[in-house]
């Protein structure tokens, strides 16, 4: 169910789409990190997520693909590569904006579609 507080499941695809891909092709680490949800993440994993951030920077992005899944989505980007690496993400809908979920013990919470 759509109500005027809540973006329609489409345009919250859309919006995380653009938000990576702005993000990426500008090489904006800090605006990568904060589509991710940090909470209980530790500074280890943090680090690490920057690090393979960082390195796929050199890679153009072909296609990013976010589709519902059950109460969450999944996001599914894949680099222009021989090998089309593809790196899949967990998201989860938060404030009106899906966030990349990195914690599986923390439950995403429902949406409506």
């Amino acid at each position: 169910m759509l109500t005027a507080c809540s973006p329609s499941a489409s345009s919250l695809e859309h919006t995380f789409e653009e938000r990576y891909k702005t993000a990426h092709d500008a090489r904006d680490i800090p605006a990568l990190m904060a589509l991710f949800d940090w909470e209980g993440i530790s500074p280890h994993i943090q680090t690490a997520t920057r690090k393979a951030l960082t390195w796929e920077f050199q890679f153009s992005i072909r296609s990013i693909e976010v589709e519902p899944k059950g109460h969450s989505y999944e996001a599914r980007i894949e680099y222009d590569t021989p090998e089309r690496l593809t790196t899949k993400y967990l998201l989860k809908e938060e404030a009106g904006e899906l966030r990349i979920l990195l914690n599986p013990g923390k439950k995403p919470s429902p949406h409506s579609h």
